[in-house]
């Protein structure tokens, strides 16, 4: 990548079921108090909890509910949470409000607590305001990747609203369109707000890593690339590069995963610039952040950073105008976790005055006053800093609970 559904939950609720699992006793433990929650119990919990991460919202429900049947007593403050989530995630928002006031009683961490209101008050509101779709390739079978491996003889062209993808490969012309579609949308609310995207875009799929090389003259190891192509006449050619099978000759599911809305987002991000300038940060905490799923490892990475006092400083950060080898995953890791902080912490409407503000050539801190239609504050970048570093250890701690929690069920 350059560096130049369903509803699926919001990482806050794989947070809150972090900090529930994360006080799983193992199988062989004792636990004052829960003498009754044993292995037996903690599997299905466990269940559940893995046919929510992967998007089965209607399995979840069935193994929480099964859990709450009044079997499983010990289990119920955490099965609540789960029922709760995996309703909210299907859109029944009147009953999964239903759980998690049942859960807030039962609750005793403050920060479960805390998380529990404000999904009471989402679920108020009629749904989250920021969805996070499940990975389209986490619905492709087995048979259905071979297939979409295949190359044919004849290039398969098929036109949307937005798109042309040419491929050797009729079934994977359709769900790139299919996809790209959906994706626009996405990066489109991300960066335009209201505002809809006007033009025409080509997708142009390689068969081969080397195919791509030589089309689209990038020799590195990206497998994805856009270019804005000036015209006669003032006009401007679109074209999105992506590759269809991956060194192994297997279909490369990272092209509808990550590549096609990361490269989408340069697109868009960069014509909203114009000819202004975009911060090398902007651009990939952005394209990240239009990425599907949950990137752990780089959630991970960030916290990681941040918590042994080996991350990059907020000021580097901003002023960086390329990315160094041996720092590259970093300033990726700590480029999407600052965007994801300063989105998650702001309204849509601020948010999207940021990015004008950004836009405009005002430096971050300037450019939050601005959007934020605040009185100068010399300290406020400091604040940032602190606030976004501590979310970024918390967010790799919880993450890392789960983690653990999974492992000991096994």
């Amino acid at each position: 990548m350059s560096c130049a559904r369903p509803i699926r939950r919001p990482l806050a609720a794989a947070m809150a079921l972090g900090l529930l699992l994360g006080t799983l006793p193992r199988a062989s433990a004792g636990v004052p108090g829960e003498s009754a929650y044993q292995a037996p119990h903690a599997l299905p919990l466990l269940t559940a909890v893995r046919y929510f991460r992967a998007g089965q919202y209607a399995q979840a429900v069935t193994e929480a509910e099964w859990l709450l049947s009044g079997r499983l007593v010990p289990c119920q403050p955490r099965a609540l949470l789960v029922l709760a989530a995996s309703r909210e995630a299907q859109g029944r928002y009147g009953e999964a409000r239903e759980a998690y006031s049942q859960a807030l009683a039962l609750c005793t961490d403050p920060r479960l607590q805390q998380y529990v209101l404000e999904q009471m008050a989402q679920c108020d509101r009629g749904g989250p305001s920021r969805q996070q779709p499940a990975p389209p390739s986490a619905q492709l079978s087995a048979q259905r990747r071979a297939d979409l491996a295949r190359l044919e003889d004849a290039e398969a062209i098929e036109t949307g609203s937005h798109f042309t993808v040419r491929s050797r490969n009729a079934e994977l012309s359709r769900l790139v369109l299919e996809h790209a579609e959906g994706a626009l949308i996405r990066v489109s609310q991300l960066i335009l707000g209201q505002t809809e995207y006007p033009h025409s875009v080509e997708i142009l799929i390689h068969a081969t890593p080397a195919d791509f090389a030589a089309a689209s003259g990038d020799a590195g190891h990206s497998t994805g690339r856009f270019e804005l192509i000036g015209q006669a006449g003032g006009y401007f050619r679109r074209v999105i590069h992506l590759t269809q099978l991956d060194a192994g000759g297997t279909f490369d599911a990272a092209m509808l995963d990550r590549v096609l809305p990361h490269e989408l987002s340069h697109l868009v991000l960069t014509e909203f610039f114009g000819d202004a300038p975009c911060p090398l940060y902007l651009q990939e905490g952005l394209a990240m952040l239009a990425e599907y799923g949950e990137p752990t490892g780089r959630i991970l990475l960030a916290g990681a950073a941040v918590a042994t006092g080996q991350a990059l400083p907020l000021e580097y950060l901003l002023t960086r105008e390329a990315c160094q080898a041996d720092e590259s995953a970093l300033f990726y890791a700590q480029s999407r976790s600052l965007l994801s902080y300063l989105r998650d912490s702001m309204t849509q409407d601020q948010f999207h005055a940021l990015l004008g503000q950004l836009r405009d050539g005002h430096p971050l801190g300037d450019a939050l006053h601005r959007a934020l239609a605040m009185p100068y504050d010399a300290t406020l970048l400091a604040r940032l800093e602190t606030a976004w570093q501590a979310q970024a250890i918390a967010q790799a701690q919880i993450l890392t609970a789960l983690k653990e929690a999974d492992g000991q069920a096994l």
